[in-house]
């Protein structure tokens, strides 16, 4: 059953509260994203996706937040999120959904894969779709254009990215959809407009936002209660992950508590 009334929460509370820390990293600048997955901590870090055709990762995938399944037809909650940084930025909280490695920034022709249909969110709807860096891809600036059906079914749609120069690994960068597109199903190819200098690897990723955290003051929890943070629901199978939204070259230490209730 869903939690549809405040005595309902009180009676799923205090669920779990899980422990989230991850020791600082090298990003590219501020207004960058940086990938915390592969980033030692608590979770683990994570390993580097399968190339190819890639992989659709669940909660026992390397890297992930983990938590106990719900009993019946219980639904997962993030009801609270405290969070702190000992540098300023915006943390965002994901489902990974599928994701792959191996691709080349040197390659100017289509790098295709066959991607899994989607086991969470498969309709598309507000699956957003990013690039991240496992090694580094050169010094040029390039344009990266992808091709995928969007949330409505339609296939071949476009979507393009600017591939910043020198890029660092753990960078993540966000494609922007077509318009009028709500989310994606499938990604079935990348093409570069020009070599970025060095092959290196690089991967594509599908992910499902579930709440992004403000870390406003270093060294000072964000505290989001359930009203704030919106009581998004997470799949019981979900691979939970983070990124950060950098202030700088560095990702800082980032330790705090997320809260589960299941209703």
């Amino acid at each position: 059953m869903a939690i549809q009334s405040l005595d309902q929460l009180l009676s799923a509370s205090p669920g779990y509260r899980l422990p989230f820390m991850k020791t600082t990293a090298t990003s590219q600048a501020a207004g960058r994203y940086h990938s915390l997955r592969q980033v030692a901590g608590q979770p683990g870090a994570g390993n580097n996706p399968p190339t190819g055709n890639g992989e659709i990762p669940v909660m026992s995938t390397a890297g992930g937040i983990t938590f106990p399944a719900p009993s019946g037809i219980n639904v997962n909650y993030l009801a609270q999120a405290v969070i702190a940084g000992s540098v300023q930025g915006t943390l965002m909280l994901y489902d990974r959904l599928w994701h792959n490695s191996g691709l080349s920034g040197t390659t100017t022709t289509a790098q295709t894969w066959t991607q899994a249909a989607l086991t969470r969110y498969s309709d598309g709807l507000g699956v957003e779709m990013w690039m991240e860096i496992y090694s580094s891809i050169g010094t040029t600036s390039v344009t990266a254009t992808t091709t995928y059906t969007n949330n409505n079914n339609v296939s071949d749609r476009l979507a393009t990215t600017t591939i910043p120069a020198s890029t660092v690994v753990g960078q993540m960068i966000p494609f922007a959809l077509a318009a009028g597109d709500m989310g994606v199903r499938s990604t079935t190819q990348v093409l570069l407009s020009a070599s970025t200098g060095i092959g290196g690897n690089f991967g594509m990723v599908l992910l499902k936002r579930i709440a992004d955290i403000p870390l406003n003051a270093t060294n000072v929890a964000a505290v989001m209660d359930t009203f704030t943070i919106g009581m998004p629901d997470v799949n019981t199978n979900a691979h939970l992950c983070a990124a950060l939204l950098c202030s700088g070259t560095s990702t800082g230490i980032i330790h705090g508590t997320l809260q589960i209730v299941q209703g």
